[in-house]
């Protein structure tokens, strides 16, 4: 039995649900992983339960299984206005998330829809807690990118996640400690913004087009000789230069 609690630690709701077993298999990297589950399901719903009850912060407590008590079996939850939970449940569907990891376009996001959403807007959160920690390997590598908004909270940027694209302008954040090998290689990059102390790998930056021509950059040398400041550093085709 399901028991949904407000703040005041008042019983709102209660639901019960049937449990059955569950199995699931999901590739990581080059393993293929099996999940069991023995006590699945799919939705909880909670009837008649007032709105003036409802506070900003609800617990959903699991209050017996088969009879028991179990310990410990309570969710934290928010509570959500419609809109926002809308925005939730359809707004972030073209995007692949592996715990806490952007791994790309949505397999059932086509080829047209990648090619006409030109400006990338990662989301922020999700209930209150970063919905990405990381940008995973060639996430977005050659899907026609001219924009990218990577949100507070990303603190690694894998090898290729946005290499071939038409990015010109890019602000790195100041959550980001690594960028991987190749990361944003191949665009047409003039301008970053980018914290203090990141790591970059060898090429994270690399080759830019300029003009019809690609060269390298050595962003990644002159980033490491200025100390690694947080700053705004600009290409203007022969060298880069820094302003805080």
């Amino acid at each position: 039995m399901f028991e949904l609690v407000n703040d005041e630690n008042k019983v709102i709701g209660r639901q019960t649900v049937r449990l059955t077993p569950s199995y699931s298999f999901v590739q990581r990297n080059n393993e293929i992983v099996s999940n069991y589950d023995e006590n699945n399901f799919n939705t909880v719903t909670f009837n008649n339960v007032k709105a003036d009850d409802i506070s900003d912060m609800i617990t959903i407590r699991i209050a017996s299984v088969n009879g028991a008590a179990p310990e410990n079996a309570r969710v934290r939850i928010a509570a959500l206005p419609d809109a926002k939970w809308k925005e939730y449940r359809d707004g972030y569907s073209y995007l692949r998330v592996e715990d806490r990891v952007v791994l790309g376009f949505s397999r059932n996001y086509s080829g047209s829809q990648q090619g006409e959403n030109h400006n990338l807007v990662l989301p922020a959160d999700l209930w209150g807690a970063p919905f990405i920690t990381s940008i995973g390997q060639e996430a977005f590598s050659d899907t026609s990118l001219t924009n990218v908004t990577i949100p507070d909270g990303v603190t690694s940027i894998k090898r290729g996640a946005f290499r071939k694209n038409s990015l010109t302008n890019i602000t790195i954040p100041n959550s980001v400690t690594f960028i991987g090998h190749m990361a944003f290689e191949l665009n047409q990059i003039s301008r970053i913004t980018i914290g203090a102390d990141v790591k970059l790998e060898e090429y994270a930056i690399g080759w830019q087009s300029v003009g019809i021509l690609s060269k390298q950059s050595g962003f990644e040398k002159f980033y490491e000789s200025n100390g690694r400041q947080a700053g705004t550093y600009a290409y203007n085709g022969l060298r880069w230069n820094y302003s805080p």
